[in-house]
């Protein structure tokens, strides 16, 4: 059975890590997905275009056991006959693919299906066609799919968060330095390949990604403290709390309080409730947590 959680809670703020062995510093694909749980990631997708067919079926063996053992989501790209036969949670479709309702009847309920799409058109099609999810991009111009499309942009992006019902992860050419603009834009779910099997540290590089784009839609959906209602600063101050226990390590730039001085330095300083609203009215730049 899949891992008990809708496509909404599913695709809702979470990192969705990806496969590329091709770019993973010589380790397999299994050494890879280890490292993502371990870091924390909830959603992994295995894509593989290169290997034989028994190849993918023993690594997707394997890391079916992982991700089920770590309470991790495990989607796999294109391959419906792949997915059923090691169980997947779900099968993530391109516009080429097999058609969604006829894999609906091969799956039935017990698996989600996603659908990538690259235009309006794509993303209104795939209301009516039975998907849990869509995928939205290529936001910027990638390199890791050979047979990509141009890349669509944040306009593509914009039409979603305010036209499509569906749950949605936003991917294609996401990296460090642009992803809190994708989540400051109404993504609340991010793709990353290179970026996550590209590093020497995963788990860095996880949080640092994740705390930028976390940080960045904080300030998007509440703005200047001045502006908010008590009961907007309420819940302001408490998701700010809640995402330094998630990010604990500090800004390496801190804003400064009313009247004071910029801090520097990487020493955390002490919080309170009245320190919030200076951190809250910044700007999604001096959010930034990185590390030296």
């Amino acid at each position: 059975m899949r891992i008990e959680r809708s496509p909404a809670e599913l695709l809702r703020g979470d990192i969705y890590g990806i496969t590329a062995e091709e770019y993973s510093l010589g380790r397999t694909n299994v050494e890879v997905v280890a490292r993502m749980i371990d870091s924390g990631i909830k959603i992994i997708q295995y894509r593989e275009k290169e290997k034989k067919a028994r190849q993918k079926y023993g690594e997707c063996l394997k890391i079916r056991k992982m991700t089920r053992e770590a309470g991790v989501t495990f989607i796999v790209n294109d391959h419906v006959d792949l997915a059923l036969l090691v169980g997947a949670d779900g099968v993530h479709l391109g516009q080429d693919d097999l058609p969604p309702q006829r894999v609906r009847e091969l799956v039935g309920e017990k698996m989600f299906i996603g659908l990538s799409t690259h235009s309006p058109q794509q993303a209104k099609a795939a209301v009516s066609l039975g998907v849990d999810y869509i995928g939205v991009g290529p936001i910027f111009a990638t390199k890791t799919k050979k047979d990509v499309c141009e890349p669509v942009g944040l306009e593509y992006l914009d039409y979603v968060v305010k036209n499509i019902s569906l749950p949605f992860v936003a991917i294609g050419g996401i990296k460090e330095h642009n992803i809190a603009e994708v989540r400051s834009r109404g993504a609340k779910c991010i793709a990353l390949v290179t970026e996550i099997v590209g590093s020497g540290d995963i788990g860095a590089k996880e949080e640092v990604a994740g705390g930028d784009a976390a940080f960045a839609a904080l300030d998007a959906k509440y703005g200047s403290w001045a502006d908010m209602t008590p009961d907007q600063r309420t819940a302001a101050a408490a998701e700010f709390r809640a995402l330094r226990r998630k990010y604990p390590e500090p800004p390496a730039r801190l804003p400064p309080p009313t009247g004071g001085r910029p801090r520097t330095g990487s020493r955390r300083p002490k919080r309170s409730v009245r320190s919030v609203p200076h951190r809250l009215g910044c700007r999604k730049n001096q959010w930034r947590t990185r590390r030296s």
